[in-house]
């Protein structure tokens, strides 16, 4: 009787820290800025001896953050800047964001360390691949990258084929990141290759399959640079037409002179822009193309020298073909 008492203790304990995890997820979802203390509570639950418990903490946490994180990327203020006197709402904002980044921080932790046991490691996995594809955006996305590459060869099928249909939607979906992600992951593959000395699975290598590049960068910025040649020869031409018109026309030539003026400043401001994206492009687009290279020659160079350690011995010693002119 005792025994069974403790067991239906154990299992009421368990069933209000379910239904506390599900108040407080609610309550966050609905009012993230007022109730983002409870992250701290959430998290202490996910760290419970009970099993399920601690899973059903793991997954309401990353339904959380999914769902909460800003999508930009959080910069704590500084010393100086927290000496300065702010507005309520500027240190209700402050306040927020540092203790969603702290729980977000925790969090994560929690994860890395739980994908080396056995019995949480494709929980785990799940949520660092979701986090990493939901908000590649976000703070500590390195952390994400380097848990997610380092199982891309991993002899699990369902971590394996996980991470890496998680690498391959970084590759497509560049939109969410700006194409840093990709980079990152391009050159934590080239190390991890490296690393194991190309002993890896195909599927880890598979995925660069899913890269794509741009040809035209180039090609779209020595057109912008010609538009803006163009442009500034027809303005020249413009600013003569005036003195031609009659003076009852000045005016209205004046205005619009001015607006024509006004819209050719914009769009010379929005090529500008535009030419430095093209180079930023061009960059990680270099980058990551020159760890690709290395990747592919280190596997090649990797199977040239196995081929050789392999058949050379062999052809060393066999008799070698000969015909007597007899």
């Amino acid at each position: 009787m005792a025994e069974v008492e403790k067991e239906l203790t154990a299992e009421e304990a368990n069933k209000r820290k379910k239904y506390k995890l599900a108040e407080l997820g609610t309550a966050l979802l609905m009012d993230p800025e007022s109730n983002v203390k409870s992250l701290k509570e959430m998290l202490q639950i996910s760290k419970d001896e009970d099993h399920s418990v601690a899973v059903l903490g793991l997954k309401s946490l990353l339904a959380v953050f999914k769902d909460i994180i800003p999508g930009y990327r959080v910069r704590l203020p500084t010393e100086k800047e927290q000496e300065m006197v702010v507005s309520k709402a500027v240190k209700k904002m402050r306040f927020y964001e540092s203790t969603l980044l702290s729980a977000y921080k925790a969090y994560l932790q929690r994860l890395i360390a739980l994908k080396q046991k056995a019995s949480f490691q494709r929980v785990a996995i799940r949520c660092i691949c979701t986090l990493l594809d939901a908000v590649p955006h976000f703070n500590y996305r390195e952390s994400l990258l380097a848990a997610v590459i380092h199982n891309i060869s991993s002899p699990d099928d369902v971590v394996r084929k996980l991470c890496c249909a998680t690498v391959k939607s970084l590759f497509t979906n560049e939109g969410k990141h700006g194409g840093e992600a990709t980079v990152e992951a391009v050159q934590l593959i080239a190390e991890y290759v490296k690393a194991h000395d190309c002993q890896l699975h195909p599927d880890s290598i598979e995925v660069l399959m899913s890269l794509s590049f741009d040809e035209d960068l180039g090609r779209t910025e020595m057109s912008s640079a010609n538009n803006k040649v163009q442009k500034k020869n027809k303005k020249g031409k413009k600013f003569e037409e005036p003195s031609q018109l009659q003076e009852n026309d000045k005016k209205k030539s004046r205005k619009e002179l001015m607006s024509q003026t006004r819209n050719e400043v914009d769009a010379d401001f929005k090529a500008a822009t535009f030419a430095q994206d093209v180079r930023e492009q061009k960059r990680m687009q270099s980058e990551t193309l020159s760890a690709i290279f290395e990747t592919f020659f280190r596997i090649l160079k990797h199977t040239m020298h196995t081929i050789a350690a392999r058949y050379l011995p062999t052809l060393a010693f066999a008799p070698f073909p000969f015909k007597s002119r007899a």
